[in-house]
């Protein structure tokens, strides 16, 4: 459909040149212009004279005029000529009929087409900015040489180490200092360079410019701008550091790293989770590594009709015995609930991360707790008990057994295989890392 518009387009455009010509003002006028002047009785004769001569002269100090032949007879001006452009030609009409005496004009200029006639003006005026430029060249030097020495200033200053590293927090931002200030040594380079050409008016035009064009452009990639100021921000504040375990929006995993884009984790099933900045930066973040003690709940059912003090004192010795719960804060037991002929009793205690994985650690400790009440002959529902024989007719103490199932070492589970992958990809110095291990939490 738009091959056709233009096809018709063109068509039309040839069918209408040969009456382009006619279209010209010419000399074929039959009522001349007439102007508001007062109609003159006495002296017409030498009233005329000094018209025409007043005109000719007024017409020799304009180069597309000068050769317009003048007359005038009873205050009537006639033009006669060739003028090289319908402006022209539509600025006689003016000239003429401002002089005093002038009662009406008969325009008869046609509009040259000849091709020498139009042509040398243009290239006369070539010739006339040619030699402008070539005059302005030295302040054109001088201009962009004082540009390059404030360009070049403002790189060599961004180049050092100081101060950029000492004043920002890290080495991202210690770079984003460096950008702006090259940025406004470019900036600053072309304003002072337009100021010395007396371009004022240039320059306004080119701030105008960079200015719409640069909330084109930021409207245009509004993502990747939004993304770029959230990791900004998130390398000041700095809510995590690499291979701290984290949740963000739903997503759980170890920190390899933080782009100018994305965040990225390293789930407990070795995948590879891609966070953009800005979701990261709105959502709610818990950082498991910030504070290495960490408390874990345990819910155990047991039997209503069981002795429920002593499956709190065998659940509290475990907790007690177990390598890996802390002493300080101390652990509890208590009972949560009752219903249904069930009870359930909670069990809490605190685990340094550091020496124990969390859900290792708390897997650990229930297995344990479990054995425990088995072997001091607690009833839960849905398991098993391990042999027939009360409490009382068990020749070994359970407690004691409990406390020996307390000793068992625990299983140090795939942690340690995940936080060694997240160690290795956030030192990977082909990939892009924002984050600094010595920056602190706001």
């Amino acid at each position: 459909m738009l091959a056709k518009l233009m096809r018709a387009f063109f068509l039309a455009l040839l069918l209408a040149l040969p009456l382009i010509p006619a279209a010209l003002p010419t000399g074929a006028e039959t009522v001349p212009g007439l102007t508001d002047q007062g109609i003159a009785i006495d002296g017409a004769g030498a009233q005329d004279v000094r018209i025409r001569d007043r005109l000719v002269a007024v017409l020799a100090e304009v180069p597309a005029l000068e050769r317009i032949e003048v007359s005038v007879r009873e205050g009537v001006v006639t033009l006669q000529g060739r003028a090289l452009d319908a402006d022209s030609h539509a600025a006689l009409d003016q000239i003429a009929r401002r002089l005093d005496g002038v009662v009406a004009v008969d325009n008869r200029v046609e509009v040259s087409t000849d091709l020498v006639e139009r042509i040398t003006p243009v290239l006369r005026r070539l010739q006339d900015q040619g030699r402008r430029f070539l005059t302005t060249l030295p302040l054109l030097g001088v201009a962009a040489l004082i540009a390059l020495l404030i360009g070049w200033a403002g790189f060599r200053l961004a180049a050092l180490r100081w101060p950029w590293e000492r004043i920002a927090p890290n080495a991202f931002m210690a770079d984003v200092l460096r950008q702006f200030v090259r940025l406004a040594a470019v900036l600053a380079g072309v304003v002072v360079a337009l100021d010395i050409l007396g371009a004022r008016a240039l320059l306004a035009t080119f701030l105008g410019a960079a200015g719409i064009l640069g909330l084109a452009v930021g409207f245009a990639v509004r993502d990747s701008v939004e993304n770029f100021l959230a990791s900004v921000l998130l390398s000041l504040r700095s809510p995590f550091r690499p291979n701290d375990l984290v949740e963000v929006a739903g997503d759980r995993g170890r920190v390899v790293r933080l782009t100018a884009r994305a965040t990225v984790l390293i789930s407990p099933d070795g995948n590879q989770i891609r966070i953009p900045n800005a979701t990261v930066f709105k959502a709610r973040i818990i950082n498991f590594s910030r504070q290495p003690e960490r408390r874990f709940t345990l819910d155990v059912a047991v039997a209503a009709g069981a002795d429920l003090a002593r499956a709190i004192a065998v659940m509290r010795e475990v907790l007690t015995q177990s390598p890996f719960v802390l002493s300080t804060p101390a652990p509890s037991v208590w009972l949560a609930d009752v219903a249904g002929g069930t009870a359930r009793i909670t069990a809490a205690g605190w685990i340094d991360t550091r020496e124990a994985g969390f859900d290792i650690a708390r897997g650990e400790t229930l297995r344990r707790m479990i054995e425990a009440l088995r072997l001091a002959g607690i009833a839960m529902p849905g398991i098993e008990p391990a042999s027939t024989t009360t409490v009382a007719e068990r020749p070994e103490n359970a407690a004691s057994q409990a406390g020996a199932a307390a000793q068992a070492p625990a299983d140090p589970g795939q942690e340690e295989a995940i936080e060694a992958i997240a160690e290795v990809e956030a030192h990977n110095p082909e990939q892009q890392q924002l984050l600094d291990q010595r920056t602190r939490d706001e």
